[in-house]
């Protein structure tokens, strides 16, 4: 059986704050058998916010509610950004503008790759590269 879990009513419970600032939203869901009722699965997805941070932390529990082993299967396909329009090439491309001191507006264009928008730089960083870049240019 699959089950889409854009389909499911997922209930939402209080943001929850924690010391250091960052705050987790909690979701769950719960299966239930269609003959009897009862509740055999529980979904919870959590989404924690880090402040200062473009970066989101993730988890996805499922948890068994009966006494009986069930085998799962679990497919996440997202996010996956901006799609190719054609698998020849690829012209996405990041544009960024910053005023200098002097009032002047200077832009910059820049394709995305991977070695420009890795997992270690991050877009902060990466942000602050293009920013640099331009400088230099201007």
């Amino acid at each position: 059986m699959k089950l889409p879990l854009d389909k499911l009513y997922w209930q939402s419970f209080e943001v929850e704050k924690l010391q250091d600032g960052s705050q987790i939203a909690r979701f769950e869901a719960t299966i239930e058998n269609q003959d009897s009722g009862s509740a055999i699965v529980k979904l919870i997805k959590s989404y924690k916010i880090i402040p200062n941070s473009y970066l989101m932390d993730f988890s996805f529990t499922i948890e068994n509610l009966t006494s009986a082993e069930q085998i799962m299967q679990f497919n996440l396909a997202g996010p996956i950004g901006i799609g190719k329009e054609d698998p020849r090439s690829d012209d996405r491309k990041i544009v960024a503008g910053f005023i200098t001191d002097k009032s002047q507006v200077i832009s910059s264009r820049m394709g995305i790759d991977t070695t420009f928008l890795s997992r270690n730089l991050g877009l902060k960083d990466a942000t602050k590269k293009i920013y640099r870049g331009t400088k230099q240019r201007g």
